[in-house]
């Protein structure tokens, strides 16, 4: 367990996710159960009534684990988890003194606005630089953490104004994924690697995007956002990737990748 903060391993929290990604008989539904009966004990053994700025510790862990569990699980096996966050969220947790809904502060209400999820996942997502020399663990951790953050971004849904409205939706990430790819003077394999796992496992989010030509104003002005010039020159990025790296692994992503961008392109351009 290495792998894991140690502060968090011996909680229950973790014991519920791990065994989630572990047990084949473990289920999602079960395990949404297992975290609303501890976010109840927890709301009942506080001696006030949480209000709305109630500090959970449960959901605090629950979201910084669901993204260690993501980094060390396999894409294969993460089905599972994703069903957990998708389940989770359609739950309003009441305060069974008062049935007054229980809210957390800036972080929303448990659980339909994921407390914590989008924060960690920002997180991940922005740890990550860049490098000719990671180590096979640290780039097995980053590409399972992406795999699952894509995977994530193709169970939300995509509003044709282009206006986040879904906290699972990590769009963003998979735009600046192949803006480091394809469009910087240095190109990374790891760049490249993560650029294809966005389009494997959310090309049809990815598509949809640049459908819509979604911005994000984070700056002023915005700066370029998804758009179809950039979808069909990312897509002559990757085929000019194709015989640019000499191991398997890669050049297989790459492959699957340019499979997928012709399913989606052939479902969703008319």
């Amino acid at each position: 367990m290495e792998e894991y903060d140690p502060d968090l391993v011996p909680t229950q929290e973790f014991k519920i996710l791990h065994n989630l990604v572990t047990d084949p008989d473990a289920s999602a539904a079960d395990a949404v159960q297992q975290v609303l009966d501890l976010t109840t004990t927890e709301i009942l053994s506080k001696n006030d009534t949480p209000g709305s700025n109630f500090d959970s510790d449960v959901a605090w862990n629950i979201c910084v684990l669901i993204i260690d569990i993501a980094a060390n699980t396999a894409p294969t096996r993460q089905t599972k988890l994703l069903d957990f966050v998708s389940q989770i969220r359609k739950v309003t947790v009441a305060d069974p003194r008062t049935g007054e809904k229980v809210g957390c502060g800036n972080f929303g209400y448990l659980w339909t606005d994921l407390h914590s999820f989008g924060m960690h996942a920002a997180d991940m997502c922005n740890s990550f630089i860049h490098h000719h020399s990671h180590t096979p663990k640290d780039l097995e951790k980053w590409e399972n953490s992406t795999a699952f953050i894509a995977q994530s971004t193709a169970a939300a849904a995509i509003t044709r104004n282009g206006k986040p409205t879904h906290r699972m939706d990590f769009s963003i990430y998979g735009l600046y994924a192949c803006r480091d790819a394809f469009e910087e003077e240095n190109q990374y394999k790891s760049a490249v690697r993560t650029a294809c796992l966005w389009f494997i496992y959310a090309a049809g989010s990815m598509l949809e995007n640049c459908k819509i030509g979604r911005v994000y104003d984070l700056h002023d002005p915005p700066e370029r956002g998804f758009d179809l010039d950039r979808w069909h020159a990312w897509k002559q990025g990757l085929v000019r990737t194709q015989a640019g790296y000499g191991d398997e692994r890669t050049q297989e992503l790459v492959r699957i990748a340019l499979e997928r961008i012709a399913q989606v392109e052939a479902e969703r351009l008319n």
